[in-house]
């Protein structure tokens, strides 16, 4: 089906990086880490061979650091617009990766979104924390709090208070906040 399809398009695409166009590279890639992120938010329907594939082409694409990044503004506020690319596709995808398989890898990888000096991709690596929030909580919790009273951007902290929330209320964790 279409994981098969995608895997295909990477696999053609990922040898040929640094010889096509450096546009022609961020706009295939740039779908495919988009593709990926939605089915993703389906991975209980992954055989456990396309959950690997999917896997590995969203870790890839948050690895792509494309021209179009290199000049973004790291204060750059997702609440007024941004214009995607691989990474800030694939960073939506690291929680829902690490929901099916909380792997210290795939945590790190989840971590590494938040702490990203983009406000876009940390924004968009938190859009799914709450999937993920209960089973990882000794390593979240004290993040997303650091997160909450450090971060300047509005919208991306209340994307954390969003996954906060999702933990079973405890009144001690509250008065913390």
């Amino acid at each position: 089906g279409i994981v098969l399809k995608l895997v295909s398009l990477y696999e053609k695409l990922k040898p040929q990086i640094g010889t096509l166009h450096k546009e022609v590279t961020f706009t295939v890639l740039n779908e495919i880490a988009h593709t990926a992120t939605i089915i993703a938010k389906n991975t209980s329907l992954l055989t456990p061979e396309e959950f690997k594939d999917i896997k590995e082409i969203v870790f890839f694409s948050f690895g792509y650091e494309s021209e179009n990044e290199k000049s973004d503004d790291d204060e750059a506020s997702p609440s007024r617009g941004y214009s995607p690319t691989p990474r800030i596709n694939s960073a939506e995808a690291l929680a829902l990766i690490a929901a099916r398989e909380s792997s210290p890898e795939n945590v790190n990888k989840v971590m590494q979104a938040l702490e990203h000096p983009n406000g876009i991709v940390r924004f968009n690596g938190s859009r799914h924390l709450q999937d993920i929030i209960e089973s990882q909580e000794t390593i979240f919790y004290p993040l997303l709090l650091r997160k909450i009273k450090t971060e300047r951007d509005a919208m991306i902290a209340s994307s954390y208070l969003t996954s906060l929330s999702q933990i079973p209320y405890d009144e001690k964790k509250a008065n913390e906040i």
